[in-house]
């Protein structure tokens, strides 16, 4: 496969995550950050106070408690969303791991977690 047809499968492949990303988001109830429980995936949740400035939530039916980031990719990091993407595109077009760190500006050692 040509180079050329490696990049534009990459770019579809890429394009097919975002665009389904974006439902995912639009499908979201309206006023949460996190409407579906992460252990059950209940739909019952309420907010349940701040945490490091991050709305937390309460499950009705499990009663576990969480985060609007858990159990999502980017849960736990301070990463933008603009530098996950450009990691994203970077995994999807080849790039080493190097690379994606320079382009991200992000620590080689981040890269590869």
């Amino acid at each position: 496969m040509a180079e050329k047809e490696k990049e534009q499968k990459s770019l579809g492949i890429y394009q097919q995550i975002m665009n389904f990303l974006g439902d995912v988001s639009e499908n979201a109830e309206v006023g949460t950050d996190a409407p579906f429980c992460p252990k059950c995936g209940s739909g019952h949740v309420v907010k349940n106070g701040l945490a490091h400035g991050k709305s937390r939530f309460r499950c009705n039916d499990f009663g576990a408690f969480f985060g609007s980031t858990t159990g999502k990719l980017t849960g736990g990091t301070s990463s933008s969303n603009k530098t996950w993407d450009t990691f994203l595109e970077g995994m999807l077009c080849d790039d080493s791991l190097i690379v994606l760190s320079e382009k991200c500006g992000i620590s080689l050692p981040t890269a590869h977690s």
